[in-house]
């Protein structure tokens, strides 16, 4: 038996892309292939494509086959790992909450340390499964209707636990409050990696500033501190992988661009200098 002989065929994306390139002139499937080999059976996640070329007189199909195998399979062992570890850290964090009172009475810092560390820890692997999930294409938006001064006052409470000692976190007196559309978790993530990339980049005794401003249509939301960032580092902010605190760093900065332009629709930058220090933005439609 050959290929489009089986029974199975009938559900084959390699078949379907093949009849809709024959029908419409392209045709772009997924096709799942189940293969044994040394003893051990796999299955093989393919994406097809099917296009259809005129030669002369005759019409032809140009067939094309990536293996996505490796990357659906990491996909999977993600999306098990999140889930896995976002119970594990939500069942902590809830055993603290019923312990937290007891606690208070012998250590009331150390307490509200822990009970805060779950926290944080939690917010954490929720942002990174927000980024693992826009890296993979599967990323849904999930607009609400939000205030800018109090989402940022919010994000200054926040992460001023990060920072207990300094630099201090401030939203600034001019900072305007106003309606907005966005989705909270991802505008978050993009305002949120900003200050911390601020505040790791400050002194003790620095601030970082938290500011929106409004013009027409547009929001603008910046995150300032006094550092001003070298010059030969400055062309390779957004870039994958590029970080001046070591190997395995530098997704915070390409999480920033990835979700501020692509899923929120908005515009990323930044300005620096010697004696104005660093100003990191984003640039949003009101709607």
């Amino acid at each position: 038996m050959g290929c489009h002989s089986s029974r199975f065929c009938r559900q084959c994306g390699a078949v379907a892309a093949l009849d809709k390139a024959q029908e419409s002139g392209e045709g772009r499937e997924e096709c799942n292939l189940f293969r044994v080999r040394a003893d051990c059976p796999e299955t093989l996640n393919l994406s097809v494509l099917a296009v259809s070329v005129a030669y002369g007189e005759q019409d032809y199909i140009v067939f094309s086959v990536i293996d996505e195998t490796e990357n659906r399979e990491r996909e999977a062992m993600e999306q098990i790992f999140f889930h896995d570890v976002l119970n594990l850290a939500g069942g902590v964090h809830g055993m603290m909450e019923i312990m937290n009172e007891p606690l208070r009475k012998y250590n009331e810092r150390a307490a509200e340390t822990v009970l805060s560390a779950t926290e944080r820890l939690i917010n954490e692997i929720r942002a990174q499964k927000v980024v693992s999930e826009a890296k993979n294409g599967q990323l849904d938006r999930s607009d609400q209707g939000l205030r800018s001064r109090r989402f940022l006052e919010e994000l200054t409470t926040l992460y001023q636990g990060y920072w207990p000692n300094g630099p201090k976190i401030r939203v600034a007196p001019q900072c305007v409050e106003i309606e907005f559309l966005s989705d909270p978790a991802l505008l978050g993530r993009v305002l949120g990696n900003m200050i911390k990339n601020a505040a790791e980049a400050s002194q003790a005794n620095q601030v970082v500033t938290l500011h929106c401003d409004a013009a027409d249509e547009r929001l603008q939301f910046s995150v300032h501190n006094e550092t001003a960032i070298p010059k030969e580092l400055r062309l390779n902010v957004f870039r994958r992988g590029f970080s001046t605190k070591g190997k395995g760093r530098g997704m915070g900065m390409h999480s920033i661009k990835l979700l501020g332009e692509r899923y929120l629709g908005g515009t990323v930058g930044f300005r620096t200098s010697e004696d104005k220090g660093t100003l990191f933005y984003l640039n949003l439609p009101r709607g």
